[in-house]
């Protein structure tokens, strides 16, 4: 008879235990959804317009991927994504043949990328971006 209130202590400290771990894991869940929340948000449309625009830029097929990530842009205007691999787009490979339009709208999707952005490293790149831009055109004061 001894034997049985060791055995119900027990079993009501492992269930302790298990809702302490359950809580925890949830904890740890809702802690990184923030961070998160943007990529999820886009459709998946969005999202293969998006993919489909990388691997074009990465092959280095910089007017085939714009016109992805502008179908994105139609698509999701709200987006800092979409707005950053546009604007990151209409730049050539030197940033002083820029001619002062194409300038002037990629730095709009930057400033729009940066504001909406939360992941401060996205946000970073996109007012780096912003001030070279700033500085390509001799804009050295907004630079």
């Amino acid at each position: 008879m001894k034997f049985r209130p060791l055995i119900f202590k027990a079993l009501i400290f492992k269930a302790l235990i298990f809702k302490a771990l359950i809580s925890i894991a949830i904890l740890a869940v809702a802690c990184t959804l923030p961070a998160t929340a943007q990529d999820h948000m886009l459709t998946k449309e969005v999202r293969r317009f998006v993919k489909h625009g990388n691997k074009l830029m990465h092959r280095g097929q910089r007017e085939e991927a714009r016109a992805e990530y502008r179908k994105a842009y139609k698509a999701d205007s709200i987006s800092p994504i979409v707005s950053y691999n546009l604007a990151t787009s209409l730049f050539p490979n030197e940033w002083k043949t820029l001619n002062d339009s194409v300038r002037n709208e990629a730095i709009s999707l930057l400033q729009a990328a940066a504001q909406g952005e939360e992941n401060r490293i996205r946000r970073g790149m996109a007012w780096h971006n912003i001030g070279v831009a700033h500085h390509t055109a001799g804009q050295l004061q907004q630079a």
